[in-house]
């Protein structure tokens, strides 16, 4: 079996786990994660395994936001009124 889903978490723990990509609220955070399972893992009635992030999982989306057209927007539409 393989399957991957979201796990969307804060700094007090796991909030909510996602089959596709979530939205997140402030202070959320979220891993995409990609699950191989190999068939004889579902002989056990508890398996457990362990995932473990460090800084090199880590990726800092950028983020561009065209100030100078939001407000000539706002502007022009405040002319409208």
């Amino acid at each position: 079996m393989s399957d991957e889903a979201y796990i969307v978490f804060t700094q007090n723990g796991i909030r909510d786990m996602r089959k596709g990509l979530p939205n997140l609220k402030k202070g959320e955070y979220a891993v995409k994660l990609k699950m191989k399972v190999p068939g004889k893992y579902f002989d056990k009635c508890f398996p457990e395994a362990t995932l473990e992030l460090d800084d090199s999982t880590i990726i800092n989306p950028e983020i561009k936001i065209d100030t100078i057209t939001k407000t000539e927007q706002v502007l022009e539409e405040l002319d409208n009124i």
